[in-house]
């Protein structure tokens, strides 16, 4: 049986609760218990991840709207990817995922929906989503261990580090090293693409 889209986005949050979405509560658990496993405090948590105290209490509530940048830099301070944040919980040995189903993380130009993440050689973990992109402000993403490896399957976009970017058409692949700053994207066209990440745990 379907459910709906989960969605944070970064769009600020009038109403300050925003209790309902199921994604917050499992982001707000999540946090919690990830910080306590390392013994660090809320205020180590926010002060380490660059993350201001006051939004970091706000979602570990289940409450905000976290940036993609906000989320990147906690699941970096807690070791974890980012995809165990939002999601974290076992799976059976089939999965199955519906359009409708997802996580997603949304920017005024570009979406992340988070499809599944799983391990690859008993050491890199392979996150999988599907990102819409559409012409507007290019977005820069600190770096991260691992790779990112995006597949275009319809428009085009300008992709890649900031020193060596890239411009892809549907049908282009392009995979390169993320621990570098990247931004995606700079130029594009209405797309819709699988967008996944390798790195260690």
């Amino acid at each position: 049986m379907s459910r709906p889209h989960s969605t944070l986005t970064e769009e600020p949050d009038p109403g300050g609760g925003g209790l309902t979405s199921p994604t917050r509560i499992t982001l707000a658990t999540n946090l919690r218990r990830l910080r306590r496993l390392r013994g660090m405090s809320s205020a180590q948590l926010a002060r380490l991840s660059n993350v201001g105290p006051a939004t970091l209490s706000g979602l570990e509530r289940g409450a905000g709207n976290p940036t993609l940048d906000t989320l990147q830099a906690l699941s970096e301070t807690l070791g974890v990817p980012l995809t165990e944040l939002l999601d974290g919980a076992s799976r059976p040995p089939v999965t199955v995922i519906r359009a409708d189903q997802g996580a997603q993380v949304r920017r005024p130009n570009l979406e992340l929906r988070f499809v599944h993440r799983f391990t690859s050689g008993g050491l890199d973990v392979v996150e999988l989503y599907e990102m819409t992109a559409l012409p507007g402000d290019p977005h820069v993403s600190r770096g991260h261990p691992g790779v990112e490896n995006i597949l275009v399957t319809s428009g085009s976009m300008t992709v890649g580090p900031v020193d060596a970017p890239v411009l892809l058409a549907a049908g282009d692949f392009i995979s390169f090293a993320a621990d570098g700053r990247t931004y995606t994207p700079v130029r594009a066209t209405s797309l819709r693409t699988p967008y996944w990440r390798c790195g260690t745990p």
